[in-house]
């Protein structure tokens, strides 16, 4: 059962803009900010209204700020990385007119901290080396530090320990020149952790002592604690168990400050452990009660699972299986209602090997079979070698050697898959090993230990090469297949929004409307000529300006389609008339539609419709709880199939461009817009679903 270490740190890093360590504002988020979190949703939902009402009045320099602002919003408040990108991106297309270099760097910076949280190291580095360029020629050394720290921690993750060692020295280096002794602290913490993954347990002890002086100092007591539990880890894995102790005893002296029983539950587990290690069993006992004890005073039920599971295993080193058994049972149970199905089959492995060495056989089968069925069931393949070596040793005992025989194929050939040992030589290892065990020879029979003990690094050494290589070979290979899909995404949306732009510059539309103003002047009429040319302006601007968005007011989407249906009339020399409907409940500001989305269909409306003797074109906006309904009605002699009829080879262009763009909205938006095309009376419905929505949601 995996050892629970609530207070345990992996890297860590302070933000002004935060207040506090990333890993523990994580943990605390919904407890202690929930409130920050939904005036946080609030003040996003406003900049969107706000950024709405900039859109044609508004400087390059207004609509940047509020870019960035959100982009802040959404990555410190609100912890939603893929928008605080995009915001990003969208304020930094405005600050380079503005040739405002620290706020684009400060964009950047958070740019790079969300690529980093999620989980996109290179890009990530690539945006904070960007920021760290510009605060440099500036000397602005706070944020010089934070980027140097999250370049540490992008570092630790992509395995190159070396660079995230050095990036977090510089941000010491930083820190020191800027007087800040928490950000100073806070790296040296990180050093440590990172010489400690390296195995170099020294300058990993040397750091964290460091680390842990200087938060003495600052009387940060939480931090103080888990960094004495840190220096105990590193210790024990160095294997000086007393000095582990003496930091853990460190701990424990600021008992009063842990407030928190569950991170006083890790410790004694973490004190146990020490004792157990140096065979001091009767205080390994005793910090195992402590565990079981507090876990159970404020109903801890991982806490009393892993109490349990220590001091079974405690009667097991023993030998006492009946009082083993009983402690895994209870165990087991608690693990059971938690639902933690490792842990539950670590308990039925454990609960197999006592029945084993009890003599009940058949009831160890049975747990061990149970345990199968979990690593089979969740693809728990490190735990399935185990079972495998577990059943060998059950059929062993009862006497079964050819099935004995096939489990210890089994785990030898998965132990050879998770490693990447070569097959063929495992195997032939297998059936050496077991002819040896069945023989009863002995050890002493081999060559030499010297033999053995070159043997064994050898392959070791082998297995650590092969892990690293197969590990950075995937990891490049899923870097690249991520990237890839998100550039076909963007190209695809690009080419969209393309697409649907020069569809609206219909030429023949554009020469017509021109010709029909052209008549006007030529009879003079000066009057009609220049309102028609102030709707044609109108209308160009409106495309232009809006046909690069995703989403614009009912308003401006209304004011496109008069401007558009005006010119039309003009053409057919007021040969039609067009009528908009728009319920009172929808606030045309606020509400948000999609660009464009219903001229096509008005146009067709036009051309098809009108052209060939319509004299109506009637649009209907209804507002219900699922959302807009949008009705486009036209008088016209209709069609002859259904254009969403299957017999029809090719759709129209407006058809089928709208089923891309919606299941492009689907995919980025996750708005459900639907529509159908159906002929009514002796005309044409079109009928348009969209969910109501008060602000530019685009990344909901």
């Amino acid at each position: 059962m995996p050892s629970f270490q609530p207070s345990s740190f992996r890297i860590h890093i302070q933000r002004p803009e935060t207040g506090t360590i990333r890993l523990l504002f994580i943990i605390f988020f919904l407890i202690v900010f929930f409130p920050e979190f939904l005036y946080s949703q609030t003040k996003k939902d406003s900049l969107y209204i706000k950024l709405g009402s900039l859109t044609d009045k508004g400087t390059t320099q207004e609509k940047a700020d509020i870019f960035k602002e959100m982009e802040s919003t959404c990555y410190f408040n609100l912890l939603e990385y893929d928008s605080a990108v995009y915001f990003g991106k969208k304020a930094l297309l405005l600050y380079r007119k503005t040739e405002n270099e620290l706020n684009i760097a400060y964009v950047y910076k958070v740019m790079g901290y969300s690529l980093v949280d999620k989980e996109d190291y290179p890009e990530g580095i690539t945006y904070l080396d960007s920021a760290l360029e510009i605060y440099s020629r500036h000397d602005k050394l706070l944020p010089i530090i934070q980027i140097y720290t999250n370049k540490g921690i992008a570092y630790s993750y992509i395995e190159s320990n070396r660079k995230s060692i050095e990036a977090f020295q510089k941000a010491i280096d930083y820190s020191i020149e800027l007087g800040d002794s928490n950000q100073t602290a806070i790296n040296l913490l990180n050093i440590g952790i990172m010489y400690n993954f390296s195995g170099d347990y020294p300058n990993a002890t040397k750091s964290l002592i460091e680390a842990a002086s200087v938060f003495e100092k600052l009387k940060d007591s939480t931090t103080v604690i888990n960094t004495y539990i840190e220096i105990g880890n590193v210790y024990q894995a160095w294997e000086k168990y007393n000095t582990a102790l003496f930091y853990y005893s460190k701990a424990l002296n600021q008992e009063k400050f842990i407030t928190d029983k569950k991170i006083l539950t890790s410790l004694y587990d973490v004190m146990g452990d020490a004792f157990e290690k140096q065979d001091s069993i009767n205080e390994a006992l005793a910090y195992y009660t402590k565990v079981l004890d507090v876990s159970r005073d404020i109903d801890y039920r991982s806490g009393i699972s892993q109490g349990l599971y220590k001091l079974g295993n405690l009667k097991m080193l023993n030998k006492d299986y009946t009082a083993a058994i009983d402690y895994y049972q209870e165990a087991l149970a608690i693990e059971k209602n938690i639902g933690a199905n490792q842990d539950i089959l670590c308990m039925e492995q454990k609960l197999a090997e006592c029945y084993l060495n009890t003599g009940n056989y058949n009831e160890s089968l049975k747990r061990a079979r149970k345990a199968r069925g979990l690593c089979l069931d969740y693809d728990f393949r490190k735990d399935l070698s185990e079972n495998n070596f577990l059943l060998y040793k059950i059929f062993k005992a009862k006497g079964q050697p050819d099935s004995a025989l096939v489990y210890y194929e089994n785990y030898i050939g998965l132990k050879d898959s998770i490693y990447g040992e070569k097959q063929e030589m495992l195997m032939e290892d297998l059936r050496e090993k077991y002819e040896t065990e069945k023989k009863e020879r002995t050890i002493a029979e081999l060559n030499s230990e010297k033999q053995l003990q070159n043997e064994k690094i050898a392959r070791q050494r082998t297995l650590f090469i092969s892990l690293v290589s197969l590990f950075v070979m995937l990891a490049v290979i899923v870097l690249l297949i991520y990237l890839q899909k998100k550039r076909k995404e963007e190209i695809r949306r690009l080419q969209m929004q393309q697409q649907l732009f020069r569809s609206r510059l219909n030429p023949h539309f554009l020469f017509n409307a021109l010709n029909a103003i052209k008549n006007v002047v030529a009879e003079k009429n000066e009057e009609v000529a220049a309102d028609y040319l102030v709707d044609f302006s109108r209308l160009m601007r409106l495309i232009l300006e809006e046909s690069y968005k995703d989403f614009i007011t009912m308003e401006e989407e209304l004011e496109m389609l008069k401007c558009y249906l005006s010119l039309q009339q003009l053409r057919f020399k007021h040969g039609f008339e067009y009528r908009f409907n728009v319920d009172e409940s929808i606030n045309t500001e606020e509400a948000m539609f999609p660009s464009m989305m219903l001229q096509p269909f008005v146009e067709n409306a036009v051309e098809h419709g009108m052209r060939k003797g319509g004299k109506q074109i009637e649009l209907n906006f209804r507002a219900d709880q699922s959302g807009i309904l949008v009705q486009i009605k036209d008088d016209g002699p209709g069609f002859e199939h259904p254009a969403n009829a299957p017999e029809r080879e090719h759709e129209p262009r407006a058809i089928s461009i709208t089923k891309e763009r919606i299941q492009v909205f689907k995919k980025l938006y996750n708005w459900i817009i639907t529509f159908d095309v159906s002929k009514e009376g002796n005309g044409v419905l079109v009928n348009f679903r969209v969910p109501y929505k008060h602000s530019n949601l685009e990344n909901e």
